[in-house]
């Protein structure tokens, strides 16, 4: 699993630019004004097929995007700032990014965990975190944990539970930390493993209203929901390569799997290829925004992107007019504006709020070179 990447937009990575934290624009010569559009570089160092998926707003309306190959940036509304490498971070390839209750920004990437304290002294410097499992060794039914802190493990994906605990879905099962230590879940005696899942490969984790976590497995075991008490899967070997997962306004689960294309679970029954695909993938984005909706794009099959309202599927590259059905929205900032990917570290925004008599393409802005 370490260099299978079957969630390419949904979280995505990063790499060096040139390992410096720095601003850039889109003209190099140019100085800074209110009429200037400030940019990200384009690919370096050999990661032209570099893009950005993975993304956060954090508590002060700051913007985070990581990519596979080039790093993060942290938009402020004004500039970007490039963290590397050499700022800290474990890995240039980054898969997910969180903040947590502390306003701590934890990185995952292809070969670990790094953090982030806006807080701190060096407003510059990540620190890497091992995840050993070090508390209540004796509590727990077995500790399958490898226990050197320099053995690599993908994070691919982390979720902020109701409580404040973070739970890490990595290449080696899913761990929680409750700020002082971790945990590996299927370690723990006070849960039921019904199926005996292994929990590896983990790429996606959500906590839906009723407070149940589900998690998406690429590694034959499906569907995982975690009720407190018990763990078990919903699909297992019928649905083995699952991917992103979202809640729906109604309380629907949504998920992804390659082959079966878009799913939704009501709770008493799965619907498989909801969109009706000829060929159904399963490398769709799935995104909430402000309003609960839930976005949908396959950019590698040429799916449109789409929006469900709970009640209507809109097709919103339809509806905008737009020819690159490569896009793939990532996050929605402070003012309802939605931000999209696309490759070779390409980023716009999108100005919901404007209208255009001639199909609103003036709202897109670029933010890459």
């Amino acid at each position: 699993m370490k260099n299978f990447f079957p969630v390419l937009l949904l979280c995505i990575f990063f790499s060096n630019c040139n390992g410096q934290n720095k601003t850039t624009t889109g003209n190099k010569n140019s100085t800074s004004s209110t009429s200037d559009l400030h940019k990200i570089s384009k690919p370096e160092n050999g990661w032209q097929d570099a893009s950005i998926g993975c993304s956060i707003k954090d508590k002060k309306g700051n913007l985070w995007f990581g990519s596979n190959g080039q790093g993060v940036y942290r938009y402020d509304g004004k500039i970007f700032t490039h963290f590397s490498e050499n700022d800290g971070l474990y890995d240039n390839i980054v898969y997910s990014i969180l903040e947590d209750k502390s306003g701590n920004i934890w990185i995952g990437s292809k070969t670990g965990l790094s953090k982030y304290d806006p807080n701190g002294m060096d407003d510059k410097k990540f620190i890497h975190v091992p995840i050993i499992v070090t508390i209540n060794l004796a509590n727990l039914q077995k500790n399958t944990t490898n226990k050197n802190p320099l053995y690599k493990n993908g994070v691919w994906c982390m979720l902020l539970d109701n409580i404040g605990t973070i739970w890490f879905g990595t290449d080696d099962g899913v761990f929680c930390y409750n700020g002082s230590g971790f945990t590996n879940l299927i370690d723990r005696n006070d849960i039921t493993n019904r199926d005996s899942l292994n929990m590896k490969a983990i790429v996606s984790m959500i906590q839906d209203s009723k407070g149940n976590i589900w998690f998406a497995s690429n590694l034959g075991e499906g569907l995982i929901r975690f009720d407190g008490k018990n763990l078990s899967s919903l699909t297992h070997k019928n649905f083995p390569w699952t991917q992103s997962i979202a809640e729906d306004k109604n309380g629907n689960i949504w998920f992804s799997v390659i082959g079966k294309g878009m799913c939704r679970y009501d709770g008493k029954e799965i619907i498989t290829n909801f969109f009706k695909e000829k060929q159904p993938g399963g490398l769709y984005i799935i995104w909430n925004d402000k309003e609960h909706n839930i976005w949908f794009c396959d950019p590698y099959n040429n799916i449109p992107v789409l929006y469900y309202t709970g009640t209507e599927t809109i097709n919103f590259t339809a509806e905008n007019k737009l020819i690159d059905y490569k896009l793939a929205p990532v996050i929605e900032d402070n003012d309802g504006n939605i931000w999209f990917a696309t490759a070779s570290m390409g980023l716009y925004r999108y100005d919901a709020r404007l209208t255009d008599s001639v199909g609103q393409g003036k709202n897109f802005s670029k933010f890459s070179e």
